[in-house]
């Protein structure tokens, strides 16, 4: 019966103990969104536990210099044994017993205790400040990489189907050879293009290795599960690159097709359909004004400011004189019953002269109070700089935008033609690997500004204090 009892008791303690906070984590294969990214590097990455580790101090030494409004409180005793020989040539012990107790309260400081608790509450705001810092600096660190992962995973689309079209036109270079109606170089400049195309592949496959790796370090999980990045509001990529259908049909070359579907029969990665642009709406007052009341790094500044004027007041204080009271009770003798006896009373501690101590303490304190001073105005002027620098190219990466757009809706209308013209045999082969050279490039063009652009969007996030 005792053991079902106590069996029972456990089971309700387990049962409701209360619950940890839920870890993020990731998930083999999961579709990870740039927000979700975000929480799992406040979550995961170390450096958020320093800060808050560093906060926690300036909270402890809140609660030592509070410790000055208690009263401090010793107990001590003794034991000692005397021997001793006498003139007779006997030897001779004794004991000796000792106990006390005593209390010393801090009556009035002038202000000083409550001062030393004012800097520590306002070091601890400052270091709260820091942790908020922190989070933008990681919020920023896991876009910057989210950003490359995101440009890099493009590229390879971007290289997969260009793969498969080179390798189409090998196909039909071969045909057009074996029929007599092309000569051999054809059939050789489209291996030659097909194996270089692979060998973007490879590069871009490794770039995006790489910058997946970045991403993972950033969120604080090196050896993260792989899992796929999802879209985001300047790349609302729709992956095609995998899709492409290669015709095998031998009456393929005649047919007519499509815009999309390429008249050798290989369809088309069109970056314009999968590749939207959507404006920050920002302006440069209003990113300016939100970076100098946002900024958490000045206002970990501007508070340590603050604790710099209150030093100065404490280091003054020092002239003031501390009224302190204390009591003490004491046992002690050789023989029991101890004898006993207390003590109540009060001091007043005035310092006259210190060696001009006190003085170089207060130029100390004003010429720290000049340091913090100087590093808000140094800050804010790096604040207006970074604040300009990442509109200025954030306003240039907006202005590139329609002008790539522009580039890759001519370099395939190019592409059309030429391989068009390959195809009935008018056009060559060189024609038609500009052309494709030409589209494709104008396509990574694209990607790479709207990267620029979401780069620079990020900088000027951080430079506004936006997680």
């Amino acid at each position: 019966m005792n053991f079902f009892r106590i069996f029972l008791i456990s089971l309700i303690l387990v049962t409701f103990q209360p619950a940890k906070a839920e870890e993020l984590a990731i998930l083999q294969g999961e579709v990870l969104t740039l927000e979700s990214c975000i929480d799992i590097a406040i979550d995961k990455n170390p450096n958020i536990d320093l800060a808050n580790n560093t906060s926690k101090v300036y909270e402890s030494r809140v609660g030592q210099v509070k410790s000055g409004y208690l009263p401090q409180i010793n107990l001590s005793s003794g034991y000692n044994r005397l021997n001793s020989i006498t003139n007779t040539g006997l030897d001779k012990d004794s004991n000796s017993y000792s106990g006390n107790v005593g209390v010393n309260q801090l009556i009035y400081d002038f202000g000083k205790t409550p001062t030393k608790v004012k800097i520590q509450d306002l070091n601890l705001d400052s270091s709260k400040y820091d942790v908020d810092n922190t989070v933008v600096q990681i919020a920023y660190d896991v876009k910057q990489a989210y950003y490359a992962a995101l440009a890099a995973k493009i590229s390879k689309d971007i290289y997969v189907q260009s793969i498969n079209q080179y390798d189409r036109h090998l196909k039909q270079a071969q045909a057009f050879f074996e029929v007599g109606t092309k000569p051999k170089i054809d059939v050789t400049t489209a291996e030659v293009n097909l194996s270089n195309t692979k060998l973007n592949y490879i590069k871009a496959d490794n770039l995006y290795k790489n910058a997946i790796a970045n991403l993972n370090n950033a969120m604080g999980m090196p050896d993260a599960p792989e899992y796929e990045i999802d879209n985001i509001f300047a790349f609302k990529h729709i992956d095609k690159a995998n899709e492409v259908e290669i015709s095998t049909k031998s009456d393929g070359l005649s047919k007519q097709e499509s815009s999309t579907v390429l008249k050798s029969g290989v369809t088309r990665y069109n970056i314009m359909d999968n590749l939207t642009f959507e404006k920050y709406d920002v302006s440069f007052e209003g990113a300016l004004e939100t970076a100098f009341e946002n900024r958490p790094d000045l206002k970990s500044t501007i508070t340590k400011e603050e604790a710099a004027n209150e030093s100065i007041k404490l280091a003054k204080k020092d002239y003031l004189p501390v009224l302190s009271g204390g009591a003490s009770y004491g046992i002690g003798g050789r023989e029991f019953p101890l004898d006993n006896g207390w003590s109540l009373g009060a001091s007043v501690t005035l310092p006259v002269f210190n060696g001009f101590l006190t003085q170089k303490q207060i130029d100390e304190a004003r010429a720290n109070l000049n340091v913090v001073k100087s590093s808000i105005e140094i800050l804010k002027q790096n604040i207006y700089l970074q604040v300009k620098q990442a509109y200025i190219n954030l306003t240039e990466a907006e202005k590139r935008i329609p002008v790539a757009e522009m580039s890759v809706n001519q370099a395939k209308e190019y592409f059309d033609l030429a391989n068009g013209r390959y195809n009935v045999g008018v056009g060559n082969s060189i024609e038609l690997q500009d052309a494709e050279i030409n589209y494709n490039n104008a396509q990574l063009s694209y990607v790479q500004t709207l990267y620029d652009y979401n780069v620079a969007r990020s900088n000027l996030e951080k430079a506004m204090g936006v997680k």
